[in-house]
């Protein structure tokens, strides 16, 4: 993904860390105030009602404490 966003300008870092222990969307909003990011650019997928209720969802989370703007592909 890094290699074809660079190829249209787009400065891209990849990063692999082993899953958060409190959780993927806190810990991807996280992230991006350390970096003072301007954007989070994510993909959204879904899931069941019953197992957004009980597992609870990283783009639920993300929207309902966007604390920076969010580009989010369905």
């Amino acid at each position: 993904m890094c290699e074809a966003l660079s190829r249209h300008g787009v400065d891209c870092t990849l990063r692999l860390d082993p899953t958060p222990a409190n959780g993927v969307g806190p810990t991807l909003l996280a992230m991006a105030e350390r970096r003072s990011a301007e954007l989070l650019v994510m993909g959204g997928d879904g899931h069941s009602r019953l197992r957004e209720i009980i597992f609870g969802g990283v783009t639920r989370c993300v929207l309902q404490q966007k604390p920076l703007p969010v580009l989010l592909s369905h």
